[in-house]
């Protein structure tokens, strides 16, 4: 809608997702693919509203770790009948997201087949040479683990090239 303008719907859908909880439910849905999401949030209702709302799926949020006085990262996007989108982002809890929680979950991740992170351009905590010295180490220790980058969406403002190993 413009500003200051109000458009009627018939309805409003809340699913709870980002790129890398929309992954891991995906990707567990499949027969025999066990897959975990391990992600931080926030220690507030809308937190308690997304976990309930996944509660009885089937990918594992037991390492989704709550965060306090952090609002839970979210996002209102408002589509149009052009297919074209708008976004309202608050990051929230995904600054909280560094390679310290992921080196905290280290054992776990050693007894995964695959590593997948998601958003990265999102995620400002993890755009640093920690993070690449933090998945050396994990490959070091467990070379059978693969290791996958979802960018998710760059600005144009965001040369992606200064994220990655030459």
């Amino acid at each position: 809608p413009a500003y200051d303008e109000d458009n009627l719907v018939d309805s409003i859908t809340f699913l709870p997702g980002g790129s890398a909880a929309n992954t891991a439910r995906q990707l567990a849905a499949f027969p025999g693919i066990e897959c975990s999401l391990l992600s931080t949030v926030g220690d507030d209702s809308l937190c308690d509203t997304i976990l309930n709302y996944v509660k009885h799926e089937s990918c594992n949020f037991n390492l989704v770790e709550r965060i306090s006085n952090v609002p839970t990262a979210s996002c209102i996007v408002l589509c149009s009948s052009q297919a074209d989108r708008g976004y309202v982002t608050c990051n929230g809890s995904l600054n909280a997201l560094t390679p310290k929680i992921l080196s905290k979950n280290e054992a776990f991740i050693q007894t995964a087949d695959h590593l997948h992170i998601a958003g990265f351009f999102n995620t400002p905590s993890l755009q640093n040479d920690e993070l690449i010295e933090t998945l050396q180490a994990f490959k070091k220790k467990h070379q059978s683990l693969t290791i996958s980058l979802d960018s998710n969406t760059v600005s144009v403002n965001t040369d992606p090239s200064a994220y990655f190993v030459k």
